[in-house]
């Protein structure tokens, strides 16, 4: 399979995995917007980050 650009497979891999992690994040806030699941979410956050 030829290279079709000159890039690095690691830039492209962690590219796509960073996309898909974003559309996942996306879908997931326009379908459930604001339910428990963000307070579900938020709790271990805040504690994690100590704010």
């Amino acid at each position: 399979m030829p290279q079709l650009f000159p890039m690095n497979w690691n830039i492209l891999t962690i590219s796509f995995l960073s996309i898909m992690l974003l559309s996942i994040i996306f879908l997931h806030f326009t379908i459930f917007p604001k339910t428990n699941s963000m307070k579900i979410m938020w709790k271990p956050f805040q504690k994690t980050w100590k704010w």
